[in-house]
């Protein structure tokens, strides 16, 4: 195991099992390399968890990098902050309305998993609610100053590519969701979502969150969604997920509802990254029980192991994300048909283009063409370097 690994599985340690205090001192500080200690770092988006940990022990880190980490901690805090107080204000807003809502990835699982360190690292504030309540929902949120943010596309390309809107104000985003995943047979991923959700409450407020089962089945299916497979961030609220509801979780549900939407190998994809990180024999029995065949196994496995903490991550971020589409579903054909029609806004960013500009729509349009294309010309490029 490599210097850097060992410090970032140190972190991880220390942050999954709350215990942000140990002595680490005997860690390899001596032999790892900084810049592919950073390069991994901000992937995983870790920085605020590096600093939180090891902020009695800049001395072992680089002066600029340790700067950079406080920033990205102090940062992280007061974001952090703001955007718990305008979720509970919009929440307040839609129960007034008689409108039940649930805080989705982050802005949930501060308010669950981090309430004793109030800091996860994210960019916006992700609400569901019920489908036939989204136009009311949509309604409040633009009364209260917030305006679509369409990202230069149509209306009628979110509403039929996407599960959700986003909205800005100012340094605020909101992105309302009437769905956590794409419907297949035009059916919710996760059908009892609604039926099986369970109150937190915060400052004298009742706050409507996810089971902890659809909680952990909404981490793995981002994942998928998310473009960055591999990233820690996701591992670790799982792995905290885990921690605090291991006597109650219901694996059983789990596994029935994997293998009745065929999400199994998005699931097994998420265990096998925790197994990286935080060795549990649970893991283990629960990838079983997923009836995984053994080749998609050791690919999943093998793809996991060789790129986590790979000093070249951040230069194969293109090619994993179209290997890990094909891992993550439980076919082939899935991942094919994803690929071919694959969301504009995606489209864009994996080939660096404007989003909006005359140019990308028109490569798109013809990007049946235009993929192979581009890759072929790609690989040329890397053998005249």
């Amino acid at each position: 195991m490599n210097a850097e690994r060992k410090f970032i599985n140190f972190i991880i340690d220390r942050i999954t099992n709350h215990n942000i205090d140990e002595d680490i001192k005997e860690l390899p500080f001596s032999h790892i390399d900084w810049n592919v200690f950073k390069n991994l770092v901000f992937y995983h988006e870790l920085a605020p968890f590096v600093y939180l940990v090891s902020k009695d022990y800049g001395s072992f880190i680089p002066k600029d990098l340790f700067w950079l980490l406080k920033q990205c901690y102090y940062c992280a805090v007061v974001h952090c902050e703001n955007l718990m107080r305008e979720f509970l204000f919009i929440d307040k807003i839609f129960k007034d309305n008689q409108i039940l809502a649930i805080p989705l990835k982050g802005i949930a699982l501060l308010f669950d998993l981090y309430s004793q360190i109030p800091l996860r690292p994210m960019l916006d504030i992700d609400i569901l609610v019920k489908e036939e309540y989204f136009p009311k929902a949509e309604k409040i949120i633009m009364d209260m100053g917030y305006s679509k943010d369409l990202h230069g596309l149509t209306e009628k390309y979110w509403r039929e590519k996407q599960c959700h809107l986003a909205f800005r104000k100012l340094d605020k985003v909101v992105e309302l969701h009437w769905d956590i995943d794409y419907k297949k047979d035009n059916l919710s991923i996760l059908p009892l979502l609604w039926k099986r959700i369970r109150k937190v409450r915060t400052d004298s407020i009742d706050v409507n969150l996810l089971s902890c089962e659809d909680t952990f089945l909404s981490l793995a299916l981002h994942q998928r969604r998310f473009g960055k497979a591999l990233c820690l961030k996701n591992v670790i609220d799982a792995i905290l997920l885990l921690h605090k509801y291991n006597a109650s979780f219901d694996w059983d549900y789990v596994v029935k509802v994997s293998k009745m939407k065929n999400i199994q190998h998005t699931i097994f994809f998420l265990l096998a990254q925790m197994e990286v990180v935080s060795e549990n024999s649970l893991y283990k029995l629960i990838m079983k029980d997923l009836n995984i065949s053994p080749l998609k196994r050791y690919l999943i496995q093998k793809l996991i192991e060789k790129n986590t903490f790979s000093p070249f991550l951040n230069s194969r971020i293109k090619s994993l994300y179209l290997k890990s589409h094909f891992l993550l579903y439980d076919n082939f054909i899935f991942p094919i048909k994803y690929i071919l029609g694959i969301p504009k806004e995606q489209f864009a960013a994996y080939f660096d283009l404007e989003i909006d500009a005359k140019s990308t729509h028109l490569f798109y349009r013809n990007r049946l063409f235009y993929m192979p294309f581009k890759f072929i010309l790609d690989n040329i490029s890397k053998q005249l370097k």
